[in-house]
């Protein structure tokens, strides 16, 4: 998962070690939340629910070689399961900048009367740039 976040996506190591921690300690209180005994007629099997956070294709193809690996090195009473949960990479972390209040549209203000005794003010919603609206 570390190559294919940092060689091909070229997110910054921190930002893979934060997200890592996070989503092993979230699936830690899942597994332990989750996990159930299913008594087979043979012998007891464990079931294993692990959430993995969606990576699209290079995701899946990765959850599978994870299947397999968990195949060869689980005893055979393990049964590990695998999904996907919706939520993306980015909600872990800002991806945008902020936008300079000059440059924000579609904003409410109020202006206040002036006069040092007066109570009332002007409440009005602009679509245009601030910068542009306070031009005038």
């Amino acid at each position: 998962m570390r190559k294919t976040f940092h060689d091909i996506n070229g997110f910054p190591n921190w930002v893979i070690d934060n997200i890592i921690s996070e989503v092993k300690s979230k699936q830690n209180q899942d597994n332990a939340q989750n996990s159930q005994t299913v008594n087979d007629q043979e012998s007891d099997s464990k079931t294993v629910f692990m959430t993995l956070p969606y990576k699209g294709d290079k995701g899946v193809k990765l959850v599978q070689k994870l299947k397999r690996t968990a195949k060869k090195f689980l005893p055979p009473n393990i049964k590990p399961v695998f999904a996907f949960k919706s939520k993306k990479l980015a909600s872990h972390f800002k991806i945008k900048d902020n936008t300079n209040t000059k440059h924000k549209h579609d904003l409410v203000y109020k202006i206040k009367c002036p006069q040092e005794h007066c109570l009332h003010s002007y409440i009005g919603e602009i679509a245009r740039r601030l910068e542009e609206r306070n031009a005038f």
